[in-house]
């Protein structure tokens, strides 16, 4: 019988600790030392710290990038201090062309055309989450939406301005895969603008 060894990390996890335990229990009868089975164990236990690192490190990652999000949003965004600052440079008169190109308060995004704007975007399966990835091209960021295929509406997911976005949606029917449909749309200063992007599919499986 070929041997088994979960690929899932989930499982993974479940997996190496029984075999820790089991290992105590039958290294000895199976003609290990004590000292192979603490070696054995040791190793084990290392591959098992490394896989339950992993959520804990997307979570952090994950709590960064939603705080930067919001960093952008409260402080450069349109109300925020760093707008509102160039804007009373802007009211007094005091700010010259010249000024304005050595501080780079402008810039190419400006050359957006909010008719035709159209964001690129893929989007890939992974285990737990589908991976949206998208290309602002000029603008703030982009809201992701999604709809199972076959559907006709959209649900709007979020907006994100630092690629990739990941949809931790779960599945309508545990156990059951589903494919799903994602597009986005550009957002200047809170309002969407141009074209959907084109319609990506992927076979989610949870």
């Amino acid at each position: 019988m070929a041997d088994f060894i979960p690929s899932e990390n989930a499982k993974l996890v479940t997996w190496l600790t029984n075999l820790i335990a089991k290992v105590e229990a039958f290294g000895g009868v199976l003609g290990m030392t004590e000292l192979q089975i603490t070696t054995f164990e040791g190793v084990l236990q290392g591959i098992l710290n490394e896989v339950q690192a992993v959520p804990t490190a997307r979570n952090a990652w994950q709590a960064t990038v939603a705080t930067l999000r919001a960093t952008k949003q409260t402080k450069l965004g349109k109300t925020g201090p760093v707008r509102s600052q160039i804007g009373k440079w802007k009211a007094s008169g005091l700010l010259t062309p010249a000024m304005e190109q050595e501080m780079k308060l402008v810039g190419t995004e400006d050359g957006v055309d909010p008719n035709t704007y159209r964001p690129g975007i893929s989007a890939e399966a992974r285990s737990g989450f589908v991976r949206v990835t998208f290309k602002k091209l000029g603008v703030d960021g982009v809201n992701v939406y999604m709809r199972l295929k076959g559907q006709s509406v959209w649900r709007k997911l979020a907006f994100d301005s630092i690629s990739p976005y990941d949809d931790h949606t779960e599945l309508a029917v545990t156990g059951v895969p589903e494919v799903r449909e994602y597009r986005a749309l550009g957002v200047i200063d809170d309002e969407e603008i141009g074209q959907p992007s084109d319609i990506v599919s992927v076979t989610f499986a949870g």
